[in-house]
């Protein structure tokens, strides 16, 4: 019925640069910030059926709700150039935040009470090395390595819900930590003026830890809680770009990638729940033609295929995606003075799953016209 938010930010902010000294430049800075918010309101939580239904029949629910949310936070961040060797550019940073949380809610009226205040710390550490060399103009190669590294911890304070008694999710985690890996590389080459090329290689690696208290199951049986090693992921992305200009009024541009991942969670060595692995294949083309001063014609296709199916029907359900979707698109841009524009374009979408048995399916065809007016 009603719902009032209020909020207030205080953030102050430093940064300098000094350099450069025979190629060397080196910058930092630093950011507080304090955030204060409070919310309540009158709601309803209407429990039931429509009466349309049998036995139908809803129970209105009034209640009234309660939140708020205290959160402060500094960051800091370094980092260096060196330009000294030829042709190449040697880069280091890195990033660090502490931030403390402090989060209640609560629920009163008809029906189960609810209270929950939890006070969360956190810290982030970042850095990431790298180089970008040229030795020729038309070709740049550039690379990094990236760690990240974040940690939380919660002291739960107050956890009361009538519906589930106390520990309920999530109370019952008091602490998570979060690696994450990136190795990336990316060569640049423009053998003419016309065209130019891109490929890209990207590996993602993520791990992640909880710290569970211990969870009662049933009369005589708890998990035991402690620390888990929860989660993993990696993936490699590989792709490729390519745009040219053969021609002084067409644009051609064409974008490819193929991401293979696989993510692992944790399941005390039940075999019904697997691997999600897999690949995802898309690619991105448009063409434009600049027919006039006042007029482009632009197209465009997308396409993307994906096989995360997962054949685990003998320990559990063949769960998992796959699928191919296409879009097509072609329209017009046409420029009047110099602070008009209109654009109708045309599209064309199918998608197919095959995991859904054709369920999800669909062909749409849909018309986009906009107009656009600067004033000055």
């Amino acid at each position: 019925d009603a719902i009032i938010i209020e909020q207030d930010t205080h953030t102050f902010n430093a940064n300098a640069q000094l350099g450069p000294w025979s190629g060397l430049t080196v910058y930092g800075g630093a950011q507080s910030e304090w955030m204060s918010q409070r919310g309540f309101g009158d709601v309803r939580l209407d429990e039931g059926f429509p009466p349309s239904l049998p036995f139908g029949g809803v129970i209105p629910v009034p209640v009234f709700l309660d939140s708020n949310l205290d959160r402060a936070s500094v960051q800091e961040h370094a980092g260096a150039r060196f330009t000294g060797l030829p042709f190449t550019v040697l880069f280091v940073e890195g990033r660090a935040e502490q931030q403390s949380i402090g989060q209640t809610g609560m629920r009163s009226g008809t029906g189960a009470e609810f209270l929950r205040d939890t006070d969360t710390s956190g810290e982030l550490y970042e850095g990431r090395v790298g180089f970008t060399i040229s030795p020729w103009t038309p070709v740049s190669l550039t690379a990094h390595y990236k760690r990240r590294q974040r940690e939380w911890n919660y002291d739960h304070l107050a956890d009361i819900d009538e519906l589930r008694g106390t520990n309920g999710y999530s109370a019952f985690i008091l602490g998570r930590d979060v690696d994450v890996d990136e190795v990336s590389a990316k060569l640049s080459v423009r053998p003419a003026n016309w065209i130019k090329i891109g490929l890209t290689y990207q590996l993602l690696s993520t791990d992640s830890e909880h710290e569970t208290m211990p969870i009662p199951v049933g009369a005589f049986a708890e998990t035991p809680g402690g620390r888990i090693y929860a989660y993993n992921s990696d993936a490699h992305v590989y792709s490729a770009n390519v745009a040219m200009t053969p021609w002084r009024r067409l644009y051609l541009n064409s974008t490819f990638s193929w991401r293979q991942s696989r993510s692992w969670t944790a399941h005390n060595l039940s075999p019904v729940v697997g691997d999600y692995e897999g690949a995802v294949y898309s690619s991105i083309s448009s063409l434009t033609y600049i027919l006039n001063n006042q007029t482009d014609l632009n197209a465009s296709y997308t396409f993307s295929w994906a096989d995360y199916g997962q054949d685990d029907a003998a320990a559990g359900l063949p769960l998992g995606i796959m699928y191919d979707w296409h879009m097509v698109s072609a329209g017009i841009t046409r420029r009047f003075k110099k602070n008009i524009a209109t654009n109708l374009q045309y599209r064309f979408y199918q998608y197919d799953e095959e995991n859904s048995g054709g369920f999800n399916n669909y062909i749409a065809h849909g018309v986009v016209a906009s107009l656009a007016m600067t004033f000055e």
